[in-house]
C-alpha cells in the first residue's frame, strides 16, 4: 500500500506549476464572464431596463430546458474530440474569443429597440431579447465549462492532488470572481451612462477571453485517453446514470448551486435595497466576502487533507446554515451584516475547494468499471442538474420578491421606492432561501460512499494503471517517430 501511495504523490508532483497557474487563470477567465451571467445579467435586465420579475422568472424556466440538453450533447462531444493539440484545448483556445463576442452582445436590448412601441409589445421584446442571449451565452459557456470544470480531474489523480490545483483556480480565479461581483453591483446600485456600461462589459469581455485564450498554450491535458475506445452514444447516457453516488453527489449539487447563484449572483439586489448602499461603498460586502475567501482557501486545503472532501463539505456547508439564518435577522444593522458576511466567507473557501472533487472521484469509479476518462461526458450530465439549478435559483428570487410587491425600476422611476414587505422578501430570499438549499444538499452528500481506505485502495490501482497507458503511449510515439510536448513537461528525463 505504501509504494502505491508513493506512486500517487509522484504524478501529483508531475503537475507542472505553470498548468496551475494556467487553470487559475482560465478559471479567472470563465468565471468572470459567466458569473456576471448567472445573476447579474437578470438583475440588469429588471433594474436597469425594466423587465418584470415574472418575465424573467418565466424566461430562466424556459431556458432551463436547453440547458438540460445542451451540456450532455457537448460533454459527449468533447470527449470524442482527437485533434492535435488535444480533446480539450481547442474548446477554449477557439471558444474563447466567440465567448467575448457574444457576452458584449449580451447588453445590448437589441429587440426593444426594434419594437419600441407601447409598454406591453416593450415588455415581451425585452423577454424575448433576454431569451435570446442566454440561450446564445450559455452555449458557449457549455463549450468553455466544460473544459475548465474537467480538468483537475485530468491534471491529478488524488483528491490532495486536485486539491492542490483547486488551490490555484480559487486563488488566481478570484480575479474573475470579484469582478463578476463587483462589476454589475457597481452598475445596479448607481446611476450610469450607457456608454459607461457599454465601455467596461466590452473591456470586461476581451480580459475574460484573453484570460482563456492565453491559459489554453500551458494547460495540460491526459493525450492517450484521445486514443481510448469510446462509449457510444447512449450507453454513455446510460453508465453516468447507473451510480448511486452520481445521483447522491448532483442531487446535492443541484441545491449547493441555487444556494452559490442567489448569493453570488443576486447579491446585488440585497446590497441595494436591503443594506441601501451605492456606488463604491456597495463593493464592501463584496470585499469582505472575497477576502476572506481568499484568507482561508489555503487552511481549508489542509483542513481537507486531514478531514477529506467529503467531511469538509459536511461541516463547512452545515455551519453555512446558521449564519445565514443570523443573517436574515440582522440584515437590518449593517455592521452586523458585513460581520456574518465575512463568517459566510470562510465557509465559502471550504465549501468550494471540497465540492468539486467528489465528482471527479465518480469519474475515477467509471474509469476502472469501463477503462476509459469521461470527464466531459460526466460534466455534461452534472450540468443536466447545475444548469437547471441557475435558472429556477433566479425564477425563485424574482417570483419571491415579485409576490411581495416588488416595485419594477423604469425609465419613468428608475429608482422606486420598495415597501416593506419587497425589501423583507429580498432579505429572505438571500438567506433563507439559501440555507435550506444547502440542509437539503448535506441529506444528499451524507450519504456519498466514494470515500475511506477501500476507495483509496482504488485510487492507487487506477493511479499505476494510468502511469501504464502514458507509458504505452509515449512508447507507440516512439516507434511513430513523434514527440508529445505535453508528455516532455511532464517527464523532465
Amino acid at each position: 500500500m505504501s509504494n502505491n501511495k508513493d506512486l500517487m504523490i509522484d504524478i501529483d508532483e508531475r503537475v507542472p506549476k505553470s498548468a496551475k497557474v494556467a487553470f487559475g487563470f482560465a478559471n479567472a477567465g470563465v468565471g468572470l464572464l459567466s458569473g456576471i451571467i448567472n445573476g447579474g445579467l437578470s438583475a440588469f435586465y429588471n433594474i436597469k431596463l425594466g423587465l418584470e420579475p415574472g418575465k424573467i422568472a418565466t424566461a430562466m424556466l424556459i431556458f432551463a430546458i436547453w440547458n438540460a440538453l445542451n451540456d450532455p450533447i457537448f460533454g459527449i462531444l468533447e470527449d470524442r474530440t482527437n485533434t492535435r493539440i488535444g480533446r480539450r484545448i481547442p474548446y477554449l483556445r477557439y471558444g474563447a474569443p466567440v465567448f467575448g463576442v457574444m457576452f458584449m452582445l449580451s447588453w445590448f436590448p437589441f429587440l426593444q429597440y426594434i419594437f419600441n412601441a407601447s409598454a406591453n409589445i416593450e415588455q415581451w421584446a425585452l423577454f424575448a431579447n433576454f431569451l435570446i442571449v442566454l440561450f446564445l451565452l450559455d452555449t458557449m459557456f457549455t463549450l468553455v465549462g466544460l473544459v475548465t470544470y474537467s480538468l483537475p480531474s485530468e491534471m491529478a489523480i488524488t483528491a490532495k492532488g486536485r486539491a492542490k490545483v483547486q488551490v490555484y483556480g480559487v486563488y488566481l480565479g478570484a480575479i474573475g470572481t470579484l469582478g463578476s461581483l463587483l462589476i454589475p453591483t457597481f452598475f445596479i446600485t448607481t446611476s450610469t451612462s450607457v456608454v459607461t456600461l457599454y465601455v467596461v462589459m466590452g473591456i470586461t469581455s476581451i480580459v475574460g477571453a484573453l484570460l482563456l485564450f492565453v491559459s489554453s498554450f500551458f494547460l495540460v491535458e491526459n493525450e492517450y485517453a484521445m486514443r481510448e475506445e469510446k462509449l457510444s452514444f447512449w450507453k454513455s447516457i446510460i453508465t453516468c446514470f447507473s451510480y448511486k453516488t452520481f445521483w447522491l453527489y448532483e442531487f446535492s449539487n443541484f441545491f449547493y448551486q441555487i444556494a452559490w447563484v442567489i448569493i453570488s449572483g443576486l447579491i446585488s439586489v440585497y446590497i441595494r435595497y436591503e443594506l441601501e448602499l451605492s456606488g463604491i461603498m456597495s463593493f464592501i460586502p463584496i470585499v469582505i466576502i472575497f477576502l476572506m475567501v481568499l484568507t482561508f482557501t489555503y487552511p481549508a486545503s489542509l483542513i481537507i487533507k486531514k478531514w477529506g472532501v467529503k467531511k469538509t463539505y459536511l461541516i463547512a456547508a452545515g455551519v453555512s446554515i446558521p449564519i445565514l439564518v443570523v443573517m436574515y435577522f440582522v440584515s437590518s444593522i449593517n455592521i452586523l451584516a458585513m460581520i456574518v458576511l465575512g463568517l459566510f466567507g470562510v465557509m465559502v473557501a471550504a465549501m468550494t475547494l471540497s465540492n468539486s472533487p467528489m465528482f471527479f472521484e465518480i469519474i475515477d469509479k467509471d474509469e476502472l468499471e469501463n477503462g476509459t476518462r469521461r470527464e466531459t461526458s460526466f460534466s455534461g450530465m452534472n450540468a443536466l442538474f447545475t444548469k437547471p439549478a441557475i435558472s429556477i435559483a433566479n425564477a425563485i428570487f424574482f417570483a419571491i420578491i415579485g409576490a411581495f410587491g416588488y416595485i419594477t425600476p423604469t425609465e419613468a422611476i428608475p429608482d422606486p421606492v420598495q415597501p416593506t414587505s419587497a425589501i423583507s422578501a429580498i432579505t429572505f430570499a438571500t438567506t433563507i432561501i439559501p440555507a435550506i438549499a444547502l440542509g437539503v444538499s448535506i441529506i444528499f452528500i451524507a450519504f456519498f460512499d466514494l470515500v475511506g481506505p477501500e476507495w483509496e485502495a482504488q485510487k492507487a490501482k487506477l493511479a499505476e494503471i494510468h502511469i501504464q497507458k502514458e507509458r504505452a503511449y509515449i512508447q507507440k510515439l516512439a516507434e511513430e517517430g513523434k514527440i508529445s510536448e505535453t508528455y516532455k513537461k511532464l517527464y523532465k528525463s
